[in-house]
């Protein structure tokens, strides 16, 4: 069982005797009832955020591209960026990217909050003027669906599986090339200019509904793919 088609692509390329056992399901973030009371400007506030920040939840893994946008922030000065999940610390997954902030003299634009919890994430989601994701590979992306989920608009790196993600644009979407820093720097200044903190009533609305139903058609899929292995197995 695979998240998109995107996968499916690339397991064939390894192996393609298992065309007939290979089913795709993507999955859905349906945020719980009780995270829509929160209120996401106090969240940023009580996190010491300024009220326009651009946001990057993600573990500092290096095809996540952290690099690609630290270089692109160098070329946007009125940025603020928000980056949670890399904690300055962890020299695996963090420490690279702290030391890289540094280097590319963006310090006083960048916040690192270091790991946050999944509730915390969200309504930052909802505060941010955008979603950033510059990943070089996803299988399927929790942040994308995340960023759906809050009603904001994406940033998003031009891959297949974003493009498969993202096919009925609930959103409004800066797509940028995978690794191009300028053209991330470009479509970081564009959303920047155009968008403005949330949430906002109709984009928040729109992406409650399309969370919840991108749930309902993944939990159809599982159920489908379950009962026929079920019945396979008989």
């Amino acid at each position: 069982m695979l998240s998109s088609e995107s996968s499916r692509r690339d397991a064939l390329a390894f192996d393609p005797s298992t065309s007939e056992r290979l089913r795709v399901v993507p999955f859905a973030s349906v945020p719980p009832k009780a995270w829509w009371t929160d209120d996401p400007a106090a969240t940023a506030s009580r996190l010491g955020l300024p009220d326009r920040f651009v946001l990057f939840p993600s573990q500092g893994w290096p095809h996540k591209g952290h690099d690609t946008l630290i270089a692109a922030l160098a070329n946007v000065p009125d940025v603020h960026l928000v980056l949670t999940g890399v904690d300055p610390q962890d020299a695996a997954r963090g420490t690279w990217v702290a030391e890289l902030v540094d280097r590319s003299g963006v310090r006083d634009r960048t916040t690192m909050l270091g790991f946050r919890s999944r509730r915390e994430v969200f309504a930052l989601l909802r505060r941010a003027v955008a979603v950033v994701q510059p990943s070089r590979f996803e299988g399927w992306s929790l942040l994308v669906e995340d960023a759906i989920a809050a009603g904001r608009p994406i940033v998003l790196s031009d891959l297949p599986v974003h493009r498969e993600q993202c096919p009925e644009r609930v959103m409004p979407v800066h797509w940028f090339e995978a690794g191009d820093e300028i053209g991330l720097a470009r479509m970081l200044d564009e959303a920047w200019t155009t968008h403005r903190p949330g949430p906002q009533q109709e984009l928040a609305e729109i992406g409650r509904t399309a969370s919840e139903a991108r749930g309902r058609a993944s939990a159809n899929l599982l159920l489908e793919v379950l009962g026929e292995a079920i019945d396979g197995s008989r």
